[in-house]
C-alpha cells in the first residue's frame, strides 16, 4: 500500500466520520506507541468538515446521521506493524466481533470486522496490513456495511470481482 493510498484511505474516513468518541481503551493502546500514527477526529471536526466541504447529499447524510466515531491508526515501522497484526487478533468471535471479509492477495491482507454494539449501531474494523505498512480504520455509528465499504475503499471497483472470486471463506474464529 503506498503513502498516497493510505492519504486517501484517511481523508476519506475524515470526510465520512461525524460523531468522534472512539472505543477508548483501542485509542489509548494505539495512543501509546510510538511506532504508531493514529488519528482520531472530534465531534467539532467532523461537523467542521460537513459544514465546509463540498460532499455529496448521501456523503454529508452519512456523516451528519450515521457516524458516531473514527480511530485511524498507520504504521510503516516494523514494530507498529507487529503491534497492528498482534492487536488484530483480539477481533474474535470470542470478543463480539465477526469476520465479514478476508482479502490475501500475497501483497497485502485485508480483514473487515463487525461488532453488533446495539440495534443498528456497529464497530467496523477494516484492517490492512502488508510487508512495509500496516493501517487500521475503527468506525462506529448507524453504519451499514455498504457505507463502511464505500467510504474506506476496501473493495477497489477495479480489483473487486477478481479478489471476491479468489477469496475463500474464512474458518470461524474460536
Amino acid at each position: 500500500m503506498t503513502m498516497k493510498r493510505i492519504f486517501i484511505i484517511i481523508m476519506l474516513a475524515l470526510a465520512v466520520a461525524v460523531n468522534a468518541h472512539a472505543d477508548t481503551s483501542l485509542y489509548e493502546k494505539c495512543e501509546k506507541q510510538k511506532s504508531l500514527t493514529t488519528v482520531y477526529v472530534t465531534r467539532a471536526m467532523l461537523d467542521m468538515v460537513v459544514n465546509t466541504q463540498p460532499l455529496d447529499e448521501r456523503t454529508k447524510a452519512l456523516l451528519s446521521e450515521n457516524i458516531d466515531n473514527v480511530l485511524i491508526v498507520t504504521s510503516e515501522v516494523d514494530k507498529g506493524i507487529e503491534f497492528l497484526a498482534k492487536l488484530s487478533k483480539d477481533f474474535t468471535s470470542k470478543n463480539g466481533y465477526e469476520m465479514l471479509m478476508q482479502i490475501n492477495d500475497g501483497k497485502e491482507n485485508v480483514n473487515v470486522y463487525q461488532k453488533k454494539i446495539s440495534v443498528g449501531n456497529n464497530q467496523y474494523v477494516v484492517s490492512v496490513r502488508s510487508e512495509k505498512e500496516s493501517v487500521m480504520i475503527v468506525m462506529e455509528g448507524m453504519l451499514k456495511l455498504e457505507d463502511m465499504v464505500r467510504m474506506t475503499g476496501v473493495m477497489d471497483k477495479n480489483r473487486a470481482k477478481s479478489k471476491l472470486k479468489s477469496a475463500k471463506p474464512s474458518k470461524p474464529t474460536k
